[in-house]
């Protein structure tokens, strides 16, 4: 589950495609913050749409703390799913709510005109 990373206009393009686990989405988070680092990103789109397997609803929550604590610092986030996620918003309350500045979406659309947004 290793992302692959892309320039975007404006934001830094991320695909995690694979099996889902816990451990590999917190590397994959880590990740994203160091490349972000490194390419001064304030903003990124994460594409987990290719993503399989379910992810629990501990599982969101540590990983809405984990990203808040490692891309706190971006200015956005959106997290476009698929339709097999649940789009209750969970992930992105546990992130808002510690300070990430989160979207999640299921349409692409929508993820890019937030993303790019003023």
């Amino acid at each position: 589950m290793k992302p692959a990373f892309e320039p975007g206009t404006g934001y830094l393009k991320v695909t995690l495609a694979g099996k889902y686990s816990l451990p590999g989405l917190r590397e994959a988070i880590a990740a994203i913050g160091a490349e972000a680092d490194r390419g001064s990103h304030a903003r990124a789109l994460v594409d987990i749409s290719d993503l399989q397997g379910e992810i629990s609803e501990l599982d969101r929550y540590d990983a809405g703390v984990f990203a808040a604590e490692r891309l706190g610092r971006m200015e956005r986030v959106v997290v476009l799913s698929g339709l097999h996620f649940r789009a209750d918003h969970f992930f992105e309350n546990v992130a808002r709510n510690r300070g990430l500045q989160v979207r999640e979406t299921r349409d692409p659309a929508e993820a890019i005109a937030w993303i790019t947004s003023p």
